[in-house]
């Protein structure tokens, strides 16, 4: 979301390596609407996860689950974005959610909860982070990792 490459003379290229790739990010907690930022969409949104909060609680929920997905778009792949939406009937035709699309989100909801992301890097990649490039018809595997009592989430993207 951010680089420096120069302050006064001094090279920072290397620092913009060192990214917080081990978990999500929020939008609110850095201070900016996704829905303002320039991006590409490389492929089609997935849902992770499904919760019937009636029923549901950790014990029930997978600690990783893979998700193939086909990329509709060539480029890098700088991070995930994560956001939900909440049904309120069984028929799933009222809901709420805090999808950055404009048409879908509003303004209030982008400040209340914002959407989450995650900084991606190749995981082979070696002793120095290499970015994930992709081309248009490619297929990745989206993994999704949580902790035991579900409050922390790793997300993480591999080329297939």
């Amino acid at each position: 979301i951010s680089a420096v490459s120069d302050i006064e003379g001094f090279q920072l290229d290397r620092f913009n390596q060192m990214q917080n790739t081990a978990c999500p990010i929020f939008t609110k907690d850095m201070g900016f609407r996704f829905s303002d930022v320039v991006h590409t969409k490389l492929a089609p949104p997935v849902a992770v996860s499904q919760v019937a909060f009636q029923t549901d609680d950790p014990s029930t929920m997978a600690r990783e689950s893979r998700h193939r997905l086909q990329v509709t778009a060539s480029g890098t792949v700088h991070a995930v974005l994560l956001h939900w939406e909440v049904f309120a009937d069984a028929e799933r035709t009222r809901s709420i959610s805090n999808d950055p699309d404009p048409a879908k989100g509003h303004f209030t909801r982008d400040v209340r909860w914002g959407q989450a992301y995650q900084l991606i890097e190749h995981t082979d990649s070696g002793d120095v982070p290499m970015p994930v490039v992709v081309k248009d018809g490619d297929c990745v595997e989206l993994v999704v990792r949580h902790s035991a009592d579900l409050k922390h989430m790793q997300v993480s993207v591999e080329k297939l």
